[in-house]
């Protein structure tokens, strides 16, 4: 490679000479990014902190000119903080619900031991006169668990990797989410959870997975205990999984019901801020130089619902669990059915349901008319006795 000798300007071949001067930089530096504004990705608050670094370092020759301090305009608005206070909320009162659960003590502990399943905010409006003025009152949503292993320790749940019944181990509690929002008609409440472990395989699953809810005794799994529906997007109040035959039954449809339940959480919010206004109106008049109440921020309710496909997703997966329940529940304690059967045809039948085999084997008991008196179903360990009774009685079982 030839040696340079300047630029062609000035007769060289173009190529920088063993003596050019070094390129100037500029005398400005770029000032390091602090460590706290690298951790807070927050462009309001990164921004405060560099400006207070470039003014502390104003006073040296080699620092930027401060940055001005932000405009009233360029503060965050309300909707980049929306339902803040309801995640700080939860996230307290399930950080002082789990200590009281590892402790097993505690206010809250002894409200579930007692067979409590939901911990109810204190009415607002009693809160507003007893508590003071504070709109916060009205945006506490209320929070509902499902512990088996506090209330019902031997329990058989189902596995929904290895499919397993047994007393599985708890492992901890649910933490992304730490709880569930289930949408009702008009608000929403929010649902707290246990982790499980599998004896068998060591799986770790929530205790609301749809599969352990949906291989429950009936005894438990009913809408009394658990009144929620869940999906793996979405969860939705078992009131409103009543309604969806009756709606889709009559003509309406998904987007219907999505417009009815948008409609009703927008009037509630609206019903919130009314009552409040109207309760600082009459401490006010009443009380003299009470200061100015805070004002109530709609961006903290929550009025979305779930989405249209959501609903009928949930509808298609509860209309076919209940045929399923139907068609197994109806089959195995129909006493009148098993009694008229004189071709002992019903055992089969009820050992195969829907190409399924259900039971294991089925021992009938028949008196000297060929019919069955007694019936006993064998499954997964476990022993169901059917006994017939006569037309004018109703049948029993027996685990």
């Amino acid at each position: 490679m030839p040696r340079g000798t300047g630029a062609k300007s000035s007769g060289g071949n173009g190529r920088r000479g063993p003596d050019k001067i070094k390129r100037k930089r500029s005398c400005f530096r770029r000032p390091s990014k602090s460590a706290s504004a690298a951790e807070n990705p927050n462009p309001f608050t990164a921004r405060n902190v560099s400006a207070g670094n470039e003014e502390s370092s104003s006073s040296s020759p080699s620092s930027l000119p401060p940055q001005p301090s932000p405009s009233p305009a360029s503060s965050p608005s309300p909707s980049d903080a929306r339902h803040t206070f309801v995640k700080e909320y939860l996230h307290t009162l399930i950080k002082e619900l789990k200590e009281q659960l590892r402790q097993e003590k505690g206010a809250l502990y002894d409200h579930l031991k007692r067979g409590h399943t939901t911990i109810e905010p204190v009415n607002p409006v009693i809160a507003c006169f007893t508590s003071g003025l504070n709109p916060e009152h009205f945006w506490k949503p209320a929070l509902r668990c499902w512990l088996p292993k506090l209330w019902f320790p031997e329990l058989d749940l189902k596995c929904p990797k290895c499919h397993q019944f047994g007393k599985h181990h708890k492992h901890g509690y649910a933490s992304n989410p730490e709880a569930r929002c289930v949408a009702g008609l008009r608000n929403d409440w929010y649902l707290f959870t246990s982790v499980l472990q599998c004896a068998f395989c060591r799986h770790r699953f929530y205790a609301t997975h749809p599969d352990v809810l949906g291989n429950m005794h009936q005894a438990f799994s009913n809408p009394i205990l658990l009144p929620f529906v869940l999906s793996e997007s979405s969860g939705l109040d078992s009131d409103v999984a009543w309604m969806m035959p009756i709606i889709f039954n009559d003509g309406g449809t998904a987007e219907s019901l999505h417009r009815m339940m948008s409609e009703g959480h927008a009037e509630q919010r609206d019903l919130l801020h009314a009552v409040y206004n109207a309760v600082c109106d009459f401490r006010l008049k009443k009380s003299v130089g009470l200061p100015d109440p805070p004002k109530f921020d709609r961006s903290q309710v929550d009025v979305s619902v779930p989405a249209a496909s959501s609903l009928l997703s949930i509808y298609k997966r509860e209309t076919l669990r209940y045929e399923k329940y139907m068609n197994l529940h109806m089959l195995t304690l129909s006493a009148e059915s098993a009694k008229l059967d004189a071709s002992h045809k019903m055992p089969k039948l009820i050992c195969n349901v829907n190409g399924q085999r259900i039971f294991d084997t089925a021992v009938q008991v028949t008196n000297e008319r060929s019919q069955i008196v007694a019936l006993v179903l064998n499954m997964l360990f476990r022993q169901l006795s059917l006994k017939v009774l006569p037309p004018c009685h109703d049948y029993t079982t027996t685990r």
